[in-house]
């Protein structure tokens, strides 16, 4: 034992050097866990919705779900001119992005855009209190090992007079060092009404604590606070319900900035394009909720009764026509949107497909086109909104010599399962299965 202590200083300031490289070498690993990346993409896009009528509820049709619904960007874009629509079964081109129109969500500059359902965490501040942590770790190890160096130059070799004892080897188990899986979120909050009833299918609907104004499926949903607005969404009226998760249905306000900026979490799930997007996001939001195995069992079943419903309709192979309509304005759905993607399944011509101009899959028809086009089936999806019947639609000046008209096959469907992409859309696939399986042609 050196007389003056020097030795033993040396060994603990060596050891003290060593436990602040190894939490230092922990915290750049937790860096580089939370650097995933994110997949971006830059998009300069000149936009023509109808978001303010959406938002003013001036068209039903763009606003029933309670945000940019129909108009909501495609999960799946990327570098999109937006100069034109592609035609397609049922699904955007590779490279089409859509943006509202609002002045205060969208400028003239390229914008960075979150591709997919994406998990918004407070990441950022973490990361920042880390790199400072290695800043401050490294500036301890630096002066450790200055010490150690200075006094390795100026101390005697250390004599040990007893001999070492040994004892017998440890026989206790290493401490596991295998990290906790983080905990599922308990108070979840849903701006979406598509996600609401997502929620509710996975049996995550205990889960949330309030939901936004459109969410009124399931019926559990009405039970919850819903004065929330997917729309305009406040931030302070959210964090008032302290919630550890907030499901946004495409984020283009930047919520997920501000509810990271005071530490809540978010998960975005924009507006689905196909039917694969509705299946991608209920699994994902099973993953961000805790609940996997009953999404994997959700998406299973539906895809189960989607194959039987188009299993159990005829050929038809484009021989008949069909119009979807969304509100009496004659707005309509074509093959390139995920309703549409229901249609093509079926073999129906969608004669929304013949629109020309940037309409991103939703244009506005007029009834001398829709009359010409003479379609052999109409959709109804403006029923509950706007009171459109099968007596309605038989009334308006001309349409009486329409094929659908005269021959009974004009169907009234459920508005919300038809602007929504979450589970219910099998309901949708197996009405319209049964139209085609029933429907009136003259010989």
């Amino acid at each position: 034992r050196s007389p003056s202590g020097r030795g033993s200083s040396v060994g603990a300031v060596s050891g003290a050097s060593a436990g602040v490289v190894s939490v230092g070498i922990s915290l750049v690993i937790e860096l580089m866990r939370l650097r995933k990346p994110t997949l971006r993409c830059r998009v300069h896009v000149k936009v023509k919705t109808s978001y303010n009528a959406a938002k003013s509820g001036v068209n039903p049709a763009l606003s029933r779900n309670g945000g940019l619904g129909a108009i909501r960007a495609s999960p799946v874009a990327c570098l999109c001119d937006a100069t034109s629509t592609p035609r397609g079964k049922g699904r955007f081109a590779p490279g089409c992005l859509m943006l509202p129109d609002e002045p205060s969500l969208f400028s003239n500059k390229p914008l960075d855009v979150e591709v997919g359902g994406t998990m918004r965490s407070t990441e950022r501040s973490t990361r920042k209190k880390l790199i400072g942590a290695v800043v401050a770790l490294a500036v301890v190890a630096a002066a450790c090992g200055s010490d150690d160096a200075e006094s390795t130059n100026t101390d005697a070799p250390v004599e040990t007079d007893a001999p070492v004892e040994t004892g017998p080897a440890s026989t206790e188990a290493p401490a596991d060092t295998t990290p906790e899986e983080p905990s599922s979120p308990e108070r979840v909050i849903s701006l979406s009404p598509t996600h609401t009833e997502i929620m509710f299918a996975i049996g995550a609907g205990d889960q949330l604590v309030a939901v936004d104004n459109f969410s009124n499926f399931p019926a559990e949903a009405l039970e919850l606070p819903n004065e929330l607005s997917g729309f305009e969404p406040n931030v302070e009226a959210i964090a008032a319900f302290e919630p550890d998760l907030v499901l946004i249905g495409g984020d283009f306000s930047g919520l997920g900035d501000q509810l990271a900026d005071i530490g809540i979490a978010s998960w975005d799930g924009p507006a689905a394009s196909t039917i694969d997007d509705t299946y991608a996001q209920i699994e994902q939001l099973g993953a961000a909720t805790g609940n996997v195995g009953a999404a994997a069992e959700v998406v299973l079943d539906m895809q189960t009764r989607f194959a039987a419903a188009i299993a159990a309709a005829p050929q038809v192979d484009g021989s008949l026509s069909v119009y979807h309509e969304l509100d009496p304005t004659l707005f309509s759905s074509d093959s390139t949107t995920f309703i549409g993607e229901v249609y093509s399944s079926l073999g129906l011509q969608n004669i929304a497909d013949q629109a020309e101009g940037d309409n991103f899959g939703f244009p506005q028809l007029n009834a001398e086109f829709i009359v010409s086009a003479n379609p052999d089936l109409i959709f109804l999806a403006d029923t509950k909104c706007c009171d459109q019947t099968v007596n309605t639609v038989g009334a308006r000046d001309g349409w009486d010599v329409v094929a659908a008209v005269q021959n009974g096959n004009v169907v009234e469907m459920d508005d919300d399962i038809a602007s929504r992409w979450g589970p219910r859309i099998v309901d949708y696939v197996e009405a319209v299965s049964a139209a085609v399986q029933a429907v009136t042609v003259p010989a």
